[in-house]
């Protein structure tokens, strides 16, 4: 695999500018793998390029009984593409926001999850999950946020530990009973694909990118992002920025095209 020393080595040879350093040409390897992971326009039709195979995780993410959504983990970068409930039954995932908010158009809907979307960074859900409550001493509803045997420090609100079990939430609440097991509102498990981590030591590697092509991709990247400059004002052809970008389309191209035609789904202009 090409490391970061590797990569850089490269650009500078190329370049040849010592107004380029070092922090600067990294900038622009961490940029090309970030815009690869995104999707960039295909030269295959009108869609952007798929999602990259090293980057598909899988997580689970607690929803709450508050709100109809709950923020998607920090690391996600696009495509959401599988979601079940906690029993292993897969959820159905909508086809736009617009489809979503028809079918739902209150979001208030509760019991079961049975369709999901993600938009904005947010996983919206319908119906809005249950979870157990309880009256605490105070008289006021609790709703349980970690699942847990009932024990005299976790009661609300006498217990020293009620809030890692309870928030003070809810409209049903019964009453506390010691050894019941309480649960929280169900986890969904969510399959997507996330965020590249950038290369900061010399010896990272570009995450997510296959290695037959990370300098073909990486290093014509940064360069035609350097000629660009280097080249502005130039009357005519700025040849040495067309000349990496040619080389970089044609990488991605290659990558493209090694990756398994079930990901390219993607369209330019779609609502997701």
């Amino acid at each position: 695999m090409a490391t970061l020393t590797q990569l850089r080595t490269l650009v500078t040879a190329i370049v040849q500018d010592t107004s380029f350093t070092s922090t600067i040409i990294d900038g622009y390897l961490n940029d090309g793998v970030n815009e690869i992971a995104a999707g960039m326009e295909s030269s295959l039709g009108s869609f952007v390029t798929p999602p990259l195979p090293n980057l598909l995780t899988i997580d689970t993410i607690d929803t709450v009984t508050t709100a109809a959504y709950v923020s998607m983990p920090d690391e996600f970068g696009r495509d959401l593409r599988f979601v079940s409930s906690s029993l292993g039954v897969e959820i159905d995932i909508a086809n736009s926001f617009i489809e979503f908010s028809e079918s739902y158009p209150l979001m208030d809907t509760s019991g079961l999850v049975v369709e999901v979307i993600e938009y904005g960074g947010n996983l919206y859900y319908q119906g809005i999950p249950t979870a157990m409550e309880v009256l605490g001493t105070d008289d006021l509803n609790y709703t349980c946020i970690k699942d847990h045997t009932a024990a005299a420090a976790d009661k609300p609100i006498t217990g020293a530990n009620y809030e890692t079990y309870w928030s003070q939430i809810g409209s049903a609440g019964g009453t506390w009973a010691v050894d019941t097991a309480y649960t929280k509102a169900a986890p969904l498990t969510i399959h997507y694909f996330r965020l590249p981590v950038d290369m900061e030591d010399d010896d990272d590697t570009p995450d997510g990118i296959p290695t037959q092509f990370q300098k073909k991709l990486l290093v014509n990247y940064a360069c035609k992002e350097i000629f660009s400059l280097i080249e502005d004002g130039i009357e005519g052809q700025q040849v040495n920025t067309a000349k990496h970008t040619g080389f970089f389309l044609s990488a991605l191209r290659d990558l493209e095209l090694s990756i398994p035609a079930d990901g390219r789904s993607l369209i330019l202009g779609a609502d997701a």
